[in-house]
């Protein structure tokens, strides 16, 4: 049987942790859905002092289970994915570089238990499967949360 391709969404989410192996432990990812159920979106951001989400974020936006990013014309793999961002938001990412924090732990390990092609849903018009790991999470900044949900 073959492989069935990884949505964009799946990829970015995988990228972020790509770029935690790269070094930019102080980036976050924070996802939901759009009140239509249609489009993913994601902020891609910074913590600060270890807190997130905050409000300096690289990109926010939306995609279905494909579509464009702006920082790479190819999407196709994680590694390009990865290549694209480090390249694109280079300046921005220098504060990203540290060792690894109690986040990018929390969220590596939370990619590798995820069945195929499951999204992250931090936040939606309703309950959502992921909202229990928002109180397992560290840093999460309930504050923001809303202001974002």
């Amino acid at each position: 049987m073959e492989d069935q391709q990884e949505y964009l969404p799946v990829r970015i989410m995988k990228m972020v942790k790509e770029l935690h192996k790269r070094g930019y432990n102080h980036l976050y990812l924070f996802s939901g859905m759009s009140p239509t159920g249609m489009s993913w979106r994601y902020i891609i951001g910074l913590t600060q002092n270890n807190k997130w989400p905050t409000e300096i974020y690289l990109v926010r936006h939306s995609v279905g289970t494909e579509g464009e990013v702006e920082w790479t014309k190819d999407n196709s793999t994680i590694e390009s994915l990865a290549n694209g961002f480090e390249l694109f938001y280079s300046k921005q990412l220098a504060p990203a570089k540290s060792a690894p924090t109690e986040y990018s732990i929390w969220y590596d390990h939370l990619i590798d238990s995820l069945q195929p092609n499951k999204l992250l849903i931090f936040f939606a018009d309703g309950p959502t499967d992921d909202d229990y790991k928002l109180t397992q999470v560290p840093g999460f900044d309930i504050k923001m949360y809303s202001k974002y949900s």
